[in-house]
């Protein structure tokens, strides 16, 4: 009895050793999440805004696909957002109080921890791609203005480019463009993307062009680590959007990666977080987005709207209203009439799964558990 015992025991084992090694070959799930901004947003200008985020969930989560890449992911899904007017990121980028654009960008490798960051820069198409070069090629972290441009000329990758072609048409008029306009009619919305291969390497990502109305050379929460962006594979990753200066006061990112790390879930992280800084601070709002270590993901905003979009392979989620989860394909060449779906009764914003590395690991104790007793 002892020796059959003894015998399940080692085949269990090694059975359960196969079931891991299958599972660490596979790896976790590959998630790109991303944000189009939080505020008042208009149906016209909604309907702009996903339609450019599906485009940006495309084209970033095909980097996830066919190189495992994370980083490539956050950078072409916020290129396509920086490229579209329906953001206020690269074109589209609202005007400040003497009627320049000026744009931050960040974007941070979850495993070194290293960040590449601009701020005020005004003559870079994708501000998302001088970040990156900040961070590969500089033994800075964050660069701005004039001197952030020069070095992206010296680096014979970027060529600068007028402002007039970063105004989209809602913006092409100084009127209004004062230090006076108010923040809050601001509905282009920065953008931002966080992104984990299947080796649970995470990358964030945030772009914009800032407060309408601003003074020239402010700088707001987006390049700041730990208060518009953060990524940390022991953690996770949070790109938020909202009023920058409270967004830096109230450390926004920080204090959601300190509750995802304590334990708590990507969406509830942000929405506690969210409630004490509007506690704290008058008029303070915003969103954010977030992928756990685990795998969770997160979307939550005490703003009006915020456009959001995610997708782990197959099919992707996204939606502005509040209760809003429209369903499609990944892949466009599938036809979406009769797959589109639409949430008709509201929810709290926000999602959270957990799958992939734990997943497998469970499924071998208990498929081993079972082996042994059925030997036995």
């Amino acid at each position: 009895m002892a020796r059959q015992l003894w015998r399940g025991v080692v085949f269990a084992c090694i059975t359960f050793c196969m079931i891991i090694s299958h599972a660490v070959a596979q790896g976790g799930d590959k998630i790109l999440i991303i944000h189009g901004g939080a505020g008042t947003i208009t149906p016209a200008h909604g309907t702009a805004k996903k339609v450019a985020m599906l485009a940006a969930i495309r084209a970033g989560y095909a980097a996830l696909q066919t190189e495992d890449d994370a980083q490539l992911a956050v950078i072409e899904a916020i290129k396509v957002m920086e490229d579209s007017p329906a953001f206020n990121a690269g074109t589209g980028s609202v005007r400040s109080a003497s009627g320049e654009v000026e744009m931050d960008a960040i974007i941070i490798n979850g495993t070194d921890l290293g960040t590449g960051a601009v701020g005020a820069v005004r003559h870079i198409k994708n501000p998302i791609t001088l970040a990156r070069l900040v961070k590969d090629t500089s033994e800075h972290v964050f660069l701005v203005g004039y001197q952030a441009e020069l070095f992206a000329l010296n680096s014979n990758q970027m060529n600068l480019v007028p402002t007039s072609s970063l105004i989209a048409n809602w913006t092409t008029s100084n009127e209004g463009w004062t230090s006076n306009h108010p923040r809050k009619q601001n509905r282009a919305g920065t953008v931002g993307a966080v992104a984990v291969n299947s080796r649970g390497q995470i990358f964030a990502g945030t772009s914009t062009g800032g407060l309408s109305g601003k003074m020239d050379g402010r700088v707001g929460d987006t390049p700041i680590v730990g208060a518009g962006t953060l990524a940390d594979d022991e953690i996770g990753g949070i790109s938020a959007t909202g009023w920058g200066e409270a967004f830096i006061r109230y450390r926004v990112a920080s204090r959601i990666a300190g509750l995802m790390e304590g334990g708590m879930n990507a969406s509830m992280s942000i929405s506690t977080v969210l409630s004490g800084m509007a506690s704290r601070i008058q008029d303070a709002d915003g969103g954010a987005i977030a992928i756990g270590k685990n795998g969770d993901i997160g979307f939550e905003w005490n703003s009006e709207q915020m456009a959001w979009a995610y997708s782990k392979g197959v099919d992707i989620h996204y939606g502005v209203d509040r209760g809003e989860d429209i369903n499609v394909p990944l892949d466009d060449s599938v036809s979406t009439g009769s797959t589109t779906t639409e949430s008709t009764t509201p929810t709290t914003p926000g999602g959270s799964g957990s799958v992939g590395r734990k997943g497998g690991i469970f499924f071998g104790i208990i498929t081993a558990f079972i082996v042994t007793i059925s030997v036995v």
